[in-house]
């Protein structure tokens, strides 16, 4: 026996059911479906709710007593591994995106089955009427709302308009007439802001999300979203000469991709021209006094992240020796603000404070001018908080500039640095969480040396500190880092350390 958990919305049902029906098919046993995560709802546009009930599939649904015992054989989660060692019931549980390796020997048993049981509704019928007559109909999947929220506008992103508009455009050069039906969640801002040169529907009123998900389907050609919905739209539709479009990279993140077919087209996209101006995920705050020297490779550091999910909010405490000039020159980048503080007489925990306040990321992370943190510093962050939004994201490890030092960095080879990390956590290879209202475990964590070090080796969730009115103590002058993070420690409910490293302490040549 075959059990696979369902959960997620149309697009991961569908691949979660696929993976499970062809399991079922290669050891030629039955297949049933565990709804103990979804959520059965008379809503057919709710998200999470069970999908599948519209389709001709082998709908068999599991007992707890058959779910209980299937499971204690072990669970199954992506990626699949060597099935030869299977003679056994077998629970899987995961999404399985985007992947059609999984099921592409059984493409005419899905196709069949993922056909829907009943004729199309009133409004439905009316437009599929509508996209069978027009010539060269394209479908145009464009998710707004849900992506535009939450973690999904780090972790995901909404697919720019600009991606939509080429891939009109690369579908004229096959056919001059095209005729475009628009699918949307968000169909009043779509009408609103995408313009195109070609006659266009938008589909509106469909009875439910499974049959719009046919209508889609039904186009002769389709420009996908980063989306599961509409990856299976465009995999079931069977035009012969069906050009599908897809964005690259997937996913703003880059966490993940998906299977794309080799004759799908992909269309470059840059997920930094978004439709809205949105939180980044991280607030960069640096203090500026005199670092000169360094700021320009400080600077460098962050502008050259492989993930752009940042702002960066830079604070010059009066300099005196050209770093204030440096920083204008940076502010011209709209990623960047610029605060002037103090004329040198104010501090560097007020400045900090001034950054927080100004700070719009759902992580805040605190240099100075001497600092340096890595090109995927951004990125591995953004992977751990897919992974759980801690209170605090610490690595064990960071680099620190000594003439001693063996370790090189590249493009810095003219410095030296010492590879910093606890004993305790030396062999750490995957993020560990750390959990507890034990407050001598806490004072014990405090007391390693990866915690309590650089405050620039810590990511901070910026609600946190705003609820527990976390502030540097703008009485202290030095120094102000450590009682800053042992609050912190103190009160948050959760840290996650990391094992990567990602912050490098520059040497103060000022």
């Amino acid at each position: 026996m075959i059990i696979v958990n369902l959960n997620g919305g149309l697009g991961n049902q569908l691949f979660q059911y696929a993976i499970g029906r062809f399991l079922a098919h290669k050891l030629n046993t039955e297949l049933k479906l565990d709804l103990s995560s979804a959520k059965v709802s008379l809503n057919p546009k709710g998200h999470g709710h069970y999908r599948l009930g519209d389709f001709n599939i082998t709908e068999n649904f599991a007992t707890p007593e058959e779910i209980a015992n299937v499971k204690a054989n072990g669970i199954i989660p992506p990626p699949l591994p060597n099935l030869e060692n299977f003679q056994r019931d077998i629970y899987i549980q995961g999404h399985w995106m985007h992947d059609e390796r999984y099921f592409v020997n059984i493409i005419d048993i899905i196709r069949q089955e993922l056909t829907l049981k009943n004729p199309l509704h009133t409004n439905s019928a009316a437009w599929e009427k509508k996209i069978l007559a027009a010539e060269n109909s394209i479908a145009l999947h464009i998710r707004h709302g849900d992506y535009l929220r939450g973690g999904a506008i780090h972790i995901a992103g909404a697919v720019p308009l600009a991606y939509y508009r080429t891939c009109i455009a690369e579908l004229k050069k096959f056919f001059p007439n095209v005729t475009a039906f628009v699918f949307s969640d968000d169909l009043n801002w779509t009408r609103e802001n995408l313009k195109l040169d070609v006659p266009t529907e938008f589909v509106a009123d469909c009875e439910s999300d499974n049959e719009e998900f046919y209508l889609m389907s039904l186009c002769q050609h389709i420009a996908i979203a980063n989306s599961t919905f509409s990856w299976w739209a465009a995999w079931l539709n069977q035009n012969p000469d069906k050009k599908v479009f897809a964005p690259d990279p997937q996913f703003r993140s880059g966490l993940w991709a998906f299977g794309i077919s080799a004759d799908w087209i992909k269309i470059p996209v840059d997920y930094e021209d978004l439709p809205v101006d949105s939180p980044p995920l991280l607030s960069i705050i640096a203090y500026v006094k005199n670092h000169a020297a360094n700021l320009p490779l400080m600077l460098s550091s962050i502008f050259n992240q492989s993930f752009k999910d940042f702002e960066l909010i830079l604070i010059d405490d009066g300099s005196t020796d050209g770093s204030e000039l440096i920083c204008r020159q940076a502010s011209l980048n709209k990623k960047v603000s610029l605060i002037a503080l103090g004329g040198g007489v104010l501090n560097k925990s007020k400045a900090f404070n001034s950054g927080l306040d100004y700070a719009r990321g759902e992580y805040v992370l605190f240099l100075t001018g001497n600092d340096l943190i890595f090109p995927n510093a951004v990125h591995l962050l953004c992977r751990m908080y897919s992974l759980r939004a801690a209170n605090v994201i610490c690595s064990v490890q960071r680099l620190e500039e000594n003439p001693a030092g063996n370790v090189a960095i590249g493009g810095l080879a003219d410095k030296k640095f010492f590879h910093r990390v606890d004993e305790q956590f030396k062999n750490l290879n995957a993020p560990m969480p750390f959990k507890s209202g034990d407050l001598f475990q806490k004072l014990m964590m405090i007391g390693t040396r990866a915690v309590n070090a650089s405050i620039g080796t810590k990511f901070f969730r910026r609600d946190f500190l705003i609820k527990n009115s976390l502030r540097f103590n703008e009485n202290i002058s030095a120094d102000c880092e450590m009682p800053f993070v042992v609050n912190a420690l103190m009160l948050c409910d959760e840290i996650l350390f990391m094992p990567n490293p990602f912050y490098v302490a520059l040497k103060s040549f000022a």
